[in-house]
């Protein structure tokens, strides 16, 4: 057996090691509420170390899609990533980042994260944004020892059976991005459903803890589509739906493939005959425009924000967001997700006061912070606990109808900690 505790790895070890977890992802139970939660209030901001400032230029290495569906993603990703990285740098902190486009393809990717660390040594790694590329990196970095935290890829078992003692997440796996969804649409919106969803990691995992939630409260699923992420073409798949005479029709779109989704939903008319609730990406703020109001109103969606929260934590956020990204207009989950993972490990290294990998993992366990849509802190599985908000669109804007607090992922219970 080879011993990677004493180096890094090989370039042939390190490409083993990630294409050997492009294999399939589980999908665990249903909960019928949240897991418990810790002791106490939520936390307030956790406040700096002493005035800890690193005496090197911190090589952060961003795996993050440039081009393709996702590039619009990425870019408000990236401008939460800069927002964090800047606040730290009027501390006199000093980055580098190393970045190259990942396309969202996941042997991209694991060749990009190989060179980060082996070629560029990075210090910490930002990303992957798809639940497609991450599978393959979680072994070579928990063997390469580099922190990683994923700033939008909610692979359930990453926080799960495949825990890692370097790896963190602050934004929520693709379960808990659905199954809080699935009993408010029982309750309030209808009885029989129809699932349309992306046919990949997300599209599916989101899809089938809405159905499982859904279900259990005694709703019925008419029917369950897919639709590949080479769509572009979405007509086919209207007239089943309609044929359906379901009560609405759910499951999960992101980027340029919901644009196509909710147009095709307003064209053909699925959106007069029933209702449309989606886990919250289907609308989001960096494609509502490109959709158009008349397509987008009345929309339901779930997720971890709202542009509508009025918390202080929040206005300040945006704020500063704003001055430092003008060109966005609209604030996107995207830019809250790459600043709270970014976040994260800079408050671990300077709770550590160390670069070593180890001693920034053990800080990160003990973080606590208010991000911009609510408290940010880590599990046993390093997946932290987020509220989630049921919106609707009213007037291109996403307004709040219900909160679902502090949710959780049952599988986090799967993660066996061997550190």
């Amino acid at each position: 057996m080879v011993d990677y505790s004493s180096r890094r790895l090989s370039r042939r070890e390190f490409g083993q090691a990630g294409l050997a977890a492009l294999g399939g992802l589980a999908l665990g139970a249903c909960a019928s509420g949240t897991a418990p939660a810790k002791p106490g209030a939520a936390p307030a901001a956790q406040g700096t170390s002493g005035g800890y400032v690193p005496d090197r230029t911190l090589k952060v290495g961003v795996v993050v899609p440039q081009s393709g569906i996702y590039a619009s993603t990425g870019a408000n990703a990236l401008a939460g990533v800069r927002l964090a990285l800047k606040e730290y740098e009027d501390k006199g902190w000093r980055f580098e980042l190393v970045m190259e486009d990942s396309k969202g393809e996941a042997t991209t990717a694991l060749r990009l994260v190989q060179k980060y660390i082996e070629r560029d040594q990075v210090n910490f790694i930002l990303g992957p944004l798809s639940s497609g590329e991450l599978p393959a990196l979680r072994d070579p970095v928990d063997q390469a020892k580099v922190i990683m935290s994923t700033y939008q890829a909610a692979n359930r078992d990453i926080t799960g059976s495949r825990c890692s003692r370097y790896i963190f997440r602050t934004t929520p796996t693709n379960y808990m991005q659905a199954y809080g969804l699935g009993p408010w649409i029982y309750r309030n919106v209808g009885k029989r459903g129809y699932v349309l969803t992306a046919d990949y990691a997300a599209g599916t995992e989101i899809a089938d803890a809405i159905v499982d939630c859904f279900t259990k409260e005694g709703g019925e699923i008419v029917a369950y589509g897919q639709a590949p992420l080479t769509i572009t073409d979405s007509a086919p798949y209207m007239a089943p739906i309609l044929d359906s005479r379901a009560d609405f029709v759910t499951g999960f779109f992101a980027g340029k493939n919901a644009i196509d989704v909710v147009k095709a939903f307003h064209q053909f008319g699925v959106k007069d005959r029933m209702k449309i609730a989606y886990s919250g990406y289907l609308t989001s703020n960096d494609i509502i425009e490109a959709q158009g109001q008349a397509e987008t109103e009345g929309i339901y969606e779930y997720l971890n924000f709202s542009e509508g929260l009025d918390t202080p934590e929040y206005t300040s956020w945006v704020a500063r967001l704003n001055q430092q990204s003008p060109e966005i207009t609209r604030v996107t989950v995207y830019s809250v997700h790459g600043y709270t993972a970014t976040k994260a490990v800079l408050l671990g290294i300077e709770q550590a006061r160390s670069l070593k990998s180890e001693d920034i993992a053990d800080a990160m366990e003990k973080v606590e912070f208010v991000g911009p849509a609510g408290p940010i802190r880590f599990d046993p599985s390093h997946q932290s606990p987020l509220d989630f908000y049921i919106t609707q669109v009213q007037g291109m804007r996403h307004v709040v109808l219900d909160k679902v607090p502090n949710q959780r992922d049952p599988e986090e219970a799967d993660c066996r900690r061997t550190w």
